[in-house]
C-alpha cells in the first residue's frame, strides 16, 4: 500500500512459528523496508527508533537532511515560507501524552501524519490585525480589561502595537488568517510544530526550567519578555518558531472534543476536528496568564469559552 504523500508506507507482519507476530508501521521516510525483517534501513545520519508498533527514521544531528532539527522525521521540506515564516517539515508522529502524564483529554496518544506547511514565526501583532480591520477584512477585537490592544487614543505609531493581539475570537483569527491567505492550523499541526517527533513536552525541551524568561518575577505584571514577541529567545522550536508556549494561547482550526484522540481515525491532519453546534474552539500553549504550569506545554488542550476573561490569553498564529 503506497500513501501519496509517504515516500514509503508499508505494513509488514511477520510469523514466529505458528503465532502471528505484533504488525510493524513503518514510516520510513528517507529509509526503506529491510527485506528480511519488520523495521527501517535508514541512511547514513538517521536511525531507526521504534514505539509499540511504529517503526520510524529519524535524523541525529542538525547536519542531516537539509540542515533539519535532530529528532525529526525524515521528510520533505515546505519552500517558498514568507520571510515571517517557518518551514515546518511533514512527518508521522505520536500526537498527546503518554499513560501517567498530562491531562485525559491528551490520551491515548494516536499515529499521526502531518504534511509540510509554513507557519508564522511569531503570533500575530495588535498591529497588524488592526491593518486586517482597517481593511474591512476583520472585525475590532475586544478592548476590555486585559486585552492587549491600547485604547484608540493611542497612536498607531507607538510600540504597544507590536505586542501579540488578543481578545478575538476563533471566528475573528480565522478571518485573520483568510485575510493573509493562510488559515488556523489544526491542533495536530501545531502540535508537531512545537515538538515534531521528539516527544517533548515543551518546544525546547522536558523542562520549564530551560526557559527561565517564561516565569513571572514578583510584582510583574507579566513577565517583561512578554510584552513583545520574540524577546524570549530560548523559547524557540526545532522549526525556528517562537513562543509557542507560554505568551498567549493560540486558536486552533480544530473544536473541542474531549475523546478526540480515542475516536480519531484521520490519517492526514489537515482537516480540522469538528463537533455539535456551539462546541467549544481549541487554543494550544498555554498564557503567561495561566497560575499552574500543568497549562503550559505542547500538548495542552484548552476548550476557550466565549468570554471576555478567557478571550484575553489568547492570541492568533497561522499557516500556508
Amino acid at each position: 500500500m503506497t500513501h501519496p504523500r509517504v515516500l514509503l508506507f508499508c505494513l509488514m507482519m511477520a510469523h514466529v512459528g505458528t503465532a502471528l507476530a505484533v504488525p510493524t508501521v513503518m514510516r520510513c521516510g528517507a529509509g526503506r523496508p529491510s527485506p528480511t525483517a519488520a523495521r527501517c534501513e535508514c541512511p547514513a545520519g538517521a536511525e531507526e527508533r521504534t514505539e509499540g508498533s511504529v517503526s520510524m527514521c529519524v535524523a541525529l544531528s542538525i547536519t542531516v537532511a537539509d540542515g533539519r532539527p535532530p529528532g525529526r522525521l525524515l521528510w520533505p521540506l515546505r519552500r517558498g515560507c514568507d520571510v515571517d515564516s517557518r518551514a515546518v517539515e511533514g512527518g508521522w508522529f505520536m500526537m498527546g501524552s503518554r499513560e501517567g502524564e498530562g491531562r485525559p483529554d491528551e490520551r491515548p496518544r494516536v499515529l499521526v501524519e502531518v504534511a509540510p506547511f509554513c507557519m508564522m514565526t511569531r503570533e500575530v501583532t495588535a498591529r497588524a490585525y488592526l491593518e486586517c480591520v482597517d481593511a474591512q477584512a476583520c472585525t475590532p477585537p475586544g478592548r476590555w480589561a486585559g486585552c492587549s490592544v491600547p485604547p484608540s487614543t493611542v497612536p498607531r505609531t507607538d510600540t504597544t502595537y507590536d505586542r501579540p493581539i488578543s481578545c478575538v475570537t476563533q471566528a475573528q483569527a480565522a478571518a485573520f488568517c483568510a485575510w493573509r491567505n493562510m488559515r488556523l492550523p489544526t491542533e495536530a499541526e501545531w502540535e508537531f510544530a512545537a515538538r515534531g517527533a521528539t516527544g517533548a513536552r515543551y518546544p525546547w525541551g522536558t523542562s520549564l526550567n530551560e526557559v527561565p524568561c517564561l516565569i513571572r518575577r514578583p510584582g510583574e505584571e507579566r513577565p517583561v519578555e512578554y510584552r513583545y514577541p520574540g524577546n524570549c529567545a530560548a523559547n524557540l522550536s526545532a522549526f525556528g518558531v517562537a513562543d509557542m508556549v507560554g505568551s498567549l494561547w493560540e486558536w486552533t482550526a480544530d473544536v473541542y472534543v474531549a475523546n478526540a484522540y480515542a475516536t480519531r481515525e484521520n490519517v492526514l491532519a489537515n482537516v480540522p476536528v469538528r463537533g455539535a453546534a456551539g462546541a467549544l474552539g481549541v487554543a494550544r500553549g498555554g498564557s503567561w496568564r495561566v497560575v499552574n504550569t500543568e497549562y503550559l506545554g505542547a500538548t495542552v488542550r484548552y476548550p476557550v469559552p466565549d468570554e471576555p476573561g478567557a478571550l484575553a490569553g489568547v492570541g492568533i498564529r497561522c499557516i500556508r
